[in-house]
């Protein structure tokens, strides 16, 4: 087997050169006023119609970050009016709890959290208002469980896709350096989108893609295994005020192809036709995604030669990078539909 041409990974100079020069003054969007529910430290139930709304899931091979980006998303919707006023709340007590254990490890104690055991769905509800005033929510479902249940002979592997099928998109999470380890997500991916194929046929749904709007992110972007090669590869720019490079919405698609080829090799690859095969291109966009974020204290511009943020199992502080964009961006996406 040929191995796939990778480009050379360089050190990092001391200051990241400019990949583009335009000049960019953006400007931060208005701060809408506090309201009497913005204590984010303390969960509260959904409205009542929250279930009966649009439905988004989250999932990804095994491994592959779904707890620690989930509680990065509430972090991201409970302490920010960028895009708006937006919470994110457990629709049980569990639910709850698994939000409330989380802040704990991740922003109070700079620790990653605890790998799923449980092996259940979990549902948070997702309500706001956008910057224009619309008023919004649907329910995130997290398909996130031990690798064992998505192994392809799993036998709670139909019941997975059954719980995806009944959801209106997805947000779904390919880890780079999880596909160099174990170079197997091209299998779970299409193992799974079989059996959703499977239920949709025998429900009278046979046309050519899948009925769903997709949002892919890439993550790990802040990690020096896959940062580093990126930057050498070309991919990134640093036009924001506070320096900390990013890959901007209309490169995402090419940076993920890149990515499958330089992490995962033919298998890699693998990844990236099964999604052109089973989701229309014009319903499926991508991101360029960080739980964790860069190491950048507030009010610190971004510097090349202390960027980790992880050391070990520790987390400097967390600056989420398009975490809850893909959420947002799929929600218009299935409104606009509606």
């Amino acid at each position: 087997m040929t191995e796939t041409p990778q480009p050379p990974v360089r050190r990092l100079p001391d200051r990241l050169p400019e990949l583009e020069t335009e000049a960019v003054s953006p400007t931060r969007p208005a701060v809408l006023p506090p309201g009497p529910d913005d204590d984010a430290d303390v969960p509260f139930a959904p409205p009542a119609d929250v279930a009966k709304g649009m439905r988004i899931g989250l999932w990804g091979a095994s491994a592959s970050g779904k707890t620690t980006f989930v509680n990065a998303l509430a972090h991201v919707a409970n302490n920010t009016t960028d895009y708006g006023r937006w919470r994110v709340m457990g629709m049980d007590d569990g639910e709850r709890a698994f939000l409330t254990e989380g802040k704990q490890r991740l922003i109070n104690e700079g620790g990653f959290p605890e790998a799923t055991i449980s092996g259940s769905e979990l549902r948070f509800g997702f309500a706001g208002q956008r910057l224009d005033g619309t008023e919004t929510h649907f329910v995130l479902h997290v398909q996130d469980r031990p690798g064992g249940d998505f192994h392809d002979r799993s036998a709670d592997m139909e019941q997975v896709a059954s719980q995806l099928a009944q959801c209106h998109g997805f947000v779904l999470l390919f880890d780079p350096l999880r596909e160099r380890r174990d170079s197997n997500s091209a299998d779970y991916l299409f193992g799974m989108l079989e059996y959703i194929t499977t239920l949709l046929v025998k429900s009278g749904e046979t046309k050519l893609y899948l009925p769903f709007e997709v949002a892919v992110c890439v993550t790990k972007w802040d990690d020096p295994g896959v940062f580093m090669p990126a930057r050498a590869a070309g991919w990134g720019t640093q036009d924001r005020p506070d320096g900390a490079p990013r890959v901007k919405d209309h490169d995402a698609r090419a940076y993920f192809t890149w990515a499958c080829r330089y992490f995962g090799a033919d298998v890699g690859q693998r990844v990236d036709q099964i999604i052109e095969k089973y989701f229309d291109p014009a319903r499926t966009c991508y991101f360029v995604s960080s739980s964790v974020g860069f190491r950048r204290y507030d009010g610190e511009r971004f510097d090349a030669r202390k960027f980790a943020n992880v050391q070990g199992n520790r987390i400097s502080q967390i600056n989420p990078i398009n975490v809850i964009e893909p959420f947002l961006e799929l929600e218009r996406r299935l409104r606009s539909r509606r």
